[in-house]
């Protein structure tokens, strides 16, 4: 549990157990059990860009009534048998339920018009002011209601795996296939209060959405000699799903009300997916791999059918996936990776928000996107640094994408009608990197010093540099963050200690403008822990 963690308190019980049956030699079976219960001032709404400015208002609780609750309950069973050397049976079964309940209260933005006049607030505003009314969008007024987005999730399912292994003179095959079923319904409710932390009030919407997913797949791996391997696979995707809305908001001759509906309207889906991977070893401590396959996601259901209950026909995300890389050993104490990649979308499903330059909320259709990079990692290991007993490792990484539009896409603009292509997508920085230098002394002391680095990044699919009074958009610079650390073990006493400082500079910076306003990066934090082992493992 904690409290004041950033703008966040929290209370929190996990636990999860595991018994484990050895029904025989070559039969095991394993039982997991698990429950999660968290209740936090969770919200949904950020600081507007005037706060950020001014400074100093980077973790105010801005709706301190507001509660997010989470309770879980989790079991499955696996059963592996291996009946024969070569054959392995895996089977999986398992079922959840998940209620998610949120209270949170409702806001809007201030409003100066154009003659320099503060428009008044809402009729329900509760007196609550943050930020600067003399800008537009730059003030928040809290109002004297809530939006209770309650949800709950019932989901099953059963997986069947066969693994079978065939060994040759000149070819190994390593085969998996199986199948999968899952069930899902969705039960979800918004209930208006009329105060600030008001868990109960008018219902406005009520619907449920039951879905049925069902896969087969096959793979085989397929090694000549010591030198190449190839993996080529493929799997069905088929779903069926059906929204069931029995409250909501219609328009009624002209007027716009709150009603009891039965609006029923289902679809389906189903899509190969092909993929195949292959690797090779020209000589020893050098691997060179590629691959393609077929990326698939299925649209959201609740985006898929409207509340009207029309059928939207919105496409599954679909992407080509490449990559062709290369892993060595140089001077057995240097590691380098190198992987190139391209990623293809025919069609990515992308939020709609007004963060994104959109209104309303779920996901559209985005049409064509292109992402292409490398990404590459290089790890140094010295156990006598300078003929001295110290050790020392330097690992970093390093990726470059450039992920775009790559089709004319047309969207309103602020004075005109703008063509989206070859804009980089949202949150999607060009540069991102890790450097960690870790020094071993021979007493057990170890000494850590790391930096992230995370690139400039627009936030809107319309590339807006300079951000509103409000924040929704704008243009995220880049930042690196600097943390250190020190530990020491002791083998004989089993004992550790350890201290970290994360963000050392204290650095200040917005990670992300996403749901609702700006939110930034935690400050300084400073963590000390102790850690004691009893007997030998």
């Amino acid at each position: 549990q904690t409290d004041d963690f950033g703008m966040l308190r929290l209370r929190l019980n996990d636990v999860n157990t595991k018994l484990r049956w050895m029904l025989s030699a070559r039969q095991v079976l394993n039982l997991r059990i698990g429950v999660y219960d968290e209740e936090s001032n969770a919200n949904y709404i950020g600081i507007t860009q005037a706060m950020y400015d001014a400074g100093g208002t980077d973790f105010i609780r801005l709706a301190p009534d507001d509660r997010f609750h989470v309770r879980r309950y989790s079991a499955s069973f696996t059963y592996n048998h291996t009946i024969t050397d070569q054959l392995r049976l895996e089977a999986l079964v398992f079922a959840y339920t998940t209620q998610r309940n949120w209270c949170r209260q409702d806001f809007t933005y201030n409003v100066v018009d154009t003659a320099g006049n503060l428009l008044p607030p809402p009729a329900d505003f509760s007196g609550q002011v943050w930020g600067d009314e003399s800008l537009s969008g730059g003030a928040i007024y809290m109002r004297n209601s809530t939006g209770n987005r309650n949800r709950r999730f019932d989901v099953g399912g059963a997986e069947v795996r066969l693994r079978y292994n065939i060994s040759g003179e000149l070819l190994e095959h390593s085969i998996l296939m199986g199948v999968r079923f899952i069930a899902e319904k969705a039960h979800e409710i918004r209930v208006n209060g009329k105060y600030p932390g008001a868990l109960s009030g008018e219902i406005s919407d009520e619907e449920f959405r039951p879905l049925q997913g069902y896969s087969a797949f096959v793979s085989d791996q397929i090694s000549l000699g010591q030198k190449w391997m190839f993996t080529p696979g493929i799997r069905l995707e088929a779903m069926h799903f059906q929204r069931e809305i029995i409250r909501g908001k219609y328009t009624v001759n002209g007027v716009s009300q709150v009603r009891d509906t039965l609006i029923i309207n289902e679809t389906s889906l189903q899509q190969w997916i092909p993929g195949a991977g292959i690797t090779w070893k020209p000589a020893k401590g050098i691997d060179v791999f590629g691959g393609a396959h077929l990326g698939f996601a299925p649209p959201r259901l609740k985006d898929a059918i409207t509340s009207d209950g029309v059928d939207q026909q919105l496409d599954a995300e679909i992407c080509w996936n490449y990559e062709l890389g290369v892993r060595t050993v140089l001077l057995k104490k240097i590691q380098l990776d190198v992987t190139g990649f391209y990623l293809d979308f025919s069609n990515q499903v992308i939020p709609v928000s007004e963060s994104s330059g959109r209104a309303g909320a779920g996901l559209v259709n985005g049409g064509a996107t292109r992402s292409m990079g490398v990404e590459s990692s290089l790890q140094f290991q010295h156990d006598r640094l300078f003929q001295t007993k110290w050790g020392a490792v330097v690992w970093m990484n390093i990726t470059w994408c450039q992920a775009s539009f790559s089709s004319d896409r047309y969207q309103k603009g602020t004075e005109s009608i703008v063509n989206l292509k070859g804009n980089r997508l949202p949150y999607a920085p060009e540069w991102t990197g890790n450097v960690l230098l870790s020094i071993v002394s021979p007493v057990g002391l170890r000494f850590n010093v790391n930096m992230q680095y995370t690139g400039d990044q627009f936030t809107d699919v319309q590339n807006t540099v300079a951000a509103p009074a409000n924040g929704l958009k704008g243009k995220l610079a880049a930042y690196q963050i600097f943390d250190i650390g020190s530990s020491w073990e002791s083998k004989k006493l089993g004992l550790e200690l350890n201290c970290s400082v994360k963000n050392i500079a204290d650095a200040r910076y917005i990670y992300t403008r996403r749901p609702q306003g700006v939110r930034v990066g935690l400050p300084r934090m400073i963590f000390v822990g102790v850690k004691k082992s009893f007997g030998k493992s």
